[in-house]
Order: structure tokens, then C-alpha cells, then sequence
């Protein structure tokens, strides 16, 4: 899809929204030939009909089983193949995918192979589908991933372990063995990809992750991945001991200073937020403190730290809730400032100012530039009042279509004019953030239930 095209034309706009219609509504006959089906799976390897033909096989079920598994010994399906679609799947992993469920027996087989590929790829694609099937006998195969050199490979091991989580697929003694398994790696380097494997152990079991992160040896200054075990833990709700972590926060915080600081700011950010959560109003003055870092990550945890000494867990999601519940007119006064200024910075840090009035987010321009005003963030605001100013008055109207006629000839024209914008936004990066914070903080009442 080309995003200039989405923006300037109402026809490709028409066109992608029929095609997702069409997808909607793939049903399979009631009895497919096998000849139909095989049909199907090789359609896997086309870029224009793989995930039609995915849908469809998933249907299908259990009577597509053996030409799935036919696939499997099929050199072509094993083949890298260039997608124009890079958020196509290659067709050894769609392959996979729909074996899960059908026959575990054949995707642990296949694996066998896979997990000694000379391609990281192939490796990841293994990885991925074979932990996702929560089996006791995978776990050797596994263990042998998890000391892939290529971080990716590790990184798609936890994937498909909270997939078989998520799906209640995990017996006792995979649980423990994957417990056991990437405890091992929150202290080790994944080349290539960041360590995450604190997630996968708290989705495991987070009381005895509890008792273990509080031990100094995954707390310690010597472990380059103690942010990641803290971000973990306060995303969870688990509340850790405060002097490892006051340890952390007063080895780090000198450190988080500088563009070269990494991983010293996101140390203190991530111990700021679990010691207000530990010691509640103790660490309010090294909050307040914080808010003046010249570090975003730290700032925004101090506004977090404050907000949750409030009784507001996590304000931003409360918002997306509500308005998910009962619609963006029944949000507050103080519920739209936090919605809008939260959907701003999501989409103009992603995609620019053009994305902003691309997607839905752009319906709210008008409530957006005021919520902007509100939180008195200069650049954020005088970046939107001047790009709404250029782009004219369509540039407020809560009609998409209606919207985006004003960028019709003159995307190019419009996209320069917004950098410079942009730019200077981008300076102030995690102030905006902060000020959502410490509004909801001073209106609390309106972000509880």
C-alpha cells in the first residue's frame, strides 16, 4: 500500500477498504476437494493470495492436514521469497502456523531440522511455532535456541512460549522448564535483538518471579538487562523490595545524564517507577526532582511515579479504556484532553503530521489543538495550529474523506511544510507524555473508576 496514494485518493481508499470486505468475508465450501485445498496451499507462496488462501486453510481445518504437511516436504515452501509485502509471513511459516493446531507431531518433525538451519530466518520460524506448542519434548530444542547467537531467534522462543501460555496449551513441566530456561537469559545478551525474556518468566509465574527478582544477582548494576526485569515487574503489578532497587536507581542516576547514557536512564526510570509503588510519598521529592531530567524516559516515569502516588496505576490506559467503552462523546473534559493529546503524539511520533490526519485521530483536530493548549505544550501545540492552518479549513472536519480532499495535488507541498514542524516537536519528545501524567494526576477523580 502506498501511503501518498491512501492520502490523495479517495478511489484507492474505496478500493482497500472493498478488499478488506472481501477478506471479511472468505467462507470455504461446506466440502472442499483435495484438489481445492492443495490449491490453496500453494497460493501460500504467491504474495497477492497468501493470506486469503491462509484464512481460507484455517477454515478449512483439519481436512487441509495433509496437504499442509505434504508442504512441508516441498523444497519450494522452504525457499526465502522477496514480498513486496513485507507483513506477509514467508511461506514456510504460514505453513507452520496452521500445523499448530492440526498436527503438533509433524511441526515438532519438521523442527528437528529447521532448528539446525544455516538461515537465523528459518531458525526464528522454528522457534516461533515450536514453543508455541507448549509440549514437554520440545523443551531440549528449545533450551538449544535460547543460545542461538542470533538475538532475533531468541527473542521469537518467548513469542511462541506466551503464545502456548495465552492459549492454556502448557503442561507443568513445560511451564517450569521454560521458567527455568529463560530465567537463565535476564542477564544475558541477545545480539542482534534487546533481552525481553523477564516478560515471558512474570507470564509463567509471577509469584515465584516475584521471589526471584527480588534476588540482587538479576537487580545488580552488573546485570545490563536490571531494566528490563523492572519494566517487566511494574507492568505486571509486582511490587519488589526497595533497597536493591534504590541501589540500582543511586548507581544509575549520576550515570543518566548525555546522549550516551544507555542503559543508565532507563535504569532510573524503571527503578522510579517501582519505588513509588514501594515507598509511596518516601520518594516524592526524588520524583519531583526527576521531572527536571534532561532524559524523556526519566521524566515520564517521574510524572508516572506521582500519578500512582494518586491512586492512578496507569491513567493513559484508564483513557483508551473508557473511550473504548462508551465513545469519544461520553469521554470528560479532562478524559478527552489525555485521549487526544495521547493519539497526537502516537501517530505524529510514528508516522509524522500527515499520519495524524490520515487516520482517525484526525477527526479530533479540533478537541487535539485545544487538549494540545490545555497541557501547554508550545511545540506540540504550534505544531498543529500551524499545520491546520496550511492545510486550511477541511483540516478540522471530523469526516475522513472530507479531510483528505484537501491533500488531493498537494501531498508534497504539505509533507514539506510539516518537517520543519515535526522537527522541533521531536526535540521535546517525552515532555508530552509527562504533562498527560500530571493533569490526570491533578484531575484523578475523573481517571479512577
Amino acid at each position: 500500500m502506498s501511503f501518498r496514494d491512501y492520502i490523495t485518493s479517495f478511489l484507492f481508499r474505496k478500493k482497500l477498504q472493498a478488499d478488506r470486505d472481501a477478506f471479511d468475508s472468505i467462507r470455504p465450501p461446506a466440502h472442499p476437494s483435495r484438489r481445492y485445498i492443495n490449491r490453496l496451499v500453494e497460493r501460500l507462496i504467491s504474495d497477492k493470495h497468501a493470506l486469503a488462501a491462509h484464512r481460507e486453510l484455517e477454515m478449512i481445518g483439519g481436512a487441509a492436514t495433509s496437504s499442509l504437511v505434504a508442504a512441508l516436504r516441498d523444497p519450494r515452501f522452504h525457499q526465502e521469497i522477496e514480498r513486496p509485502n513485507v507483513m506477509i509471513d514467508q511461506p514456510l511459516a504460514l505453513v507452520l502456523d496452521l500445523l499448530v493446531p492440526l498436527s503438533p507431531d509433524d511441526v515438532v518433525l519438521a523442527a528437528k531440522k529447521l532448528v539446525r538451519s544455516s538461515s537465523s530466518k528459518i531458525r526464528k520460524t522454528a522457534a516461533i511455532h515450536l514453543a508455541s506448542l507448549g509440549r514437554d519434548d520440545t523443551l531440549p530444542m528449545l533450551a538449544e535456541l535460547l543460545n542461538d547467537v542470533d538475538g532475533y531467534v531468541r527473542s521469537y522462543v518467548t513469542i511462541g512460549a506466551q503464545r502456548a501460555m495465552k492459549k492454556g496449551q502448557c503442561s507443568e513441566t513445560f511451564r517450569n522448564g521454560m521458567y527455568d530456561l529463560l530465567l537463565a537469559q535476564c542477564d544475558q545478551e541477545w545480539v542482534g535483538d534487546v533481552n525481553d525474556a523477564a516478560s515471558a518468566v512474570i507470564a509463567y509465574d509471577p509469584a515465584r518471579a516475584a521471589v526471584d527478582f527480588a534476588s540482587e544477582r538479576w537487580l545488580s548494576p552488573s546485570n545490563p538487562y536490571a531494566y528490563k526485569i523492572l519494566d517487566a515487574c511494574n507492568r505486571a503489578g509486582i511490587v519488589l523490595a526497595g533497597a536493591p532497587v534504590r541501589g540500582l536507581l543511586d548507581y544509575s542516576l549520576p550515570q543518566a545524564v548525555g546522549k550516551d547514557c544507555y542503559p543508565h536512564q532507563r535504569v532510573v526510570a524503571e527503578a522510579l517507577e517501582m519505588l513509588a509503588r514501594c515507598l509511596g510519598d518516601q520518594i516524592k521529592p526524588v520524583l519531583e526532582i526527576a521531572l527536571t531530567s534532561d532524559q524523556a524516559e526519566i521524566q515520564e516515569a517521574a510524572a508516572k511515579g506521582l500519578a500512582k502516588l494518586v491512586g492512578l496505576d496507569d491513567p493513559i490506559k484508564f483513557v483508551l479504556d473508557r473511550r473504548q467503552e462508551v465513545g469519544f462523546e461520553r469521554l470528560s473534559g479532562p478524559q478527552r484532553v489525555v485521549y487526544c493529546a495521547f493519539l497526537f503524539e502516537a501517530e505524529v511520533c510514528n508516522g509524522g503530521i500527515m499520519q495524524f490526519f490520515g487516520n482517525s485521530s484526525g477527526n479530533h483536530a479540533a478537541d487535539t489543538l485545544e487538549a494540545l493548549r490545555v497541557l501547554d505544550h508550545p511545540e506540540a501545540y504550534h505544531a498543529l495550529d500551524t499545520a491546520i492552518k496550511l492545510v486550511g479549513p477541511l483540516a478540522r472536519e471530523p469526516n475522513r474523506d472530507l479531510r483528505l480532499a484537501a491533500f488531493e495535488h498537494r501531498y508534497d507541498e504539505l509533507q514539506s511544510a510539516f518537517e520543519p514542524l515535526e522537527s522541533a516537536y521531536y526535540r521535546t519528545t517525552g515532555l508530552l507524555k509527562q504533562r498527560m501524567l500530571l493533569y490526570a494526576a491533578a484531575n484523578a477523580e475523573d481517571f479512577r473508576r
